[in-house]
């Protein structure tokens, strides 16, 4: 019914793809809220191999339960929203992470031509 070609007369039938999809988005949605604060804790201490391997592992299950369909939001597109959007997330962890070395490395040498602080040696290659 819901993605059939059927005519839409009526309020319901011309809302069928929404009112069908609306679980879905719902599930997503408090998933995101419940899984959230396990991400942020994740990416401020910086394990961001087990949210890359959680986020693969819900992408595996949506390959595993069939097509996902973004017109019905069944359970594999939710997992596959659920998995990407954590790719991502440690994605852009893992870029923030490497530009706020540079950056401090960057305001340590600005500091030392400055004169306020010591420039430490790194390790030895000897």
């Amino acid at each position: 019914w819901v993605l059939s070609d059927a005519p839409r007369e009526s309020f319901v039938a011309a809302n069928r793809e929404g009112l069908a999809s609306a679980g879905g988005y719902l599930a997503l949605s408090y998933a995101t809220i419940a899984l959230s604060p396990a991400a942020a804790r994740c990416v401020a201490a910086g394990c961001l191999e087990a949210l890359v391997a959680v986020s693969l592992l819900g992408v595996a299950g949506a390959h595993q339960l069939g097509p996902p369909s973004r017109r019905l939001a069944d359970a594999p597109f939710v997992l596959l929203m659920l998995g990407l959007h954590g790719l991502l997330l440690a994605a852009c962890a893992s870029v923030a992470r490497g530009a706020r070395g540079v950056a401090d490395a960057g305001l340590e040498m600005d500091l030392a031509r400055r004169g306020r602080v010591e420039v430490r040696p790194g390790p030895s290659t000897s």
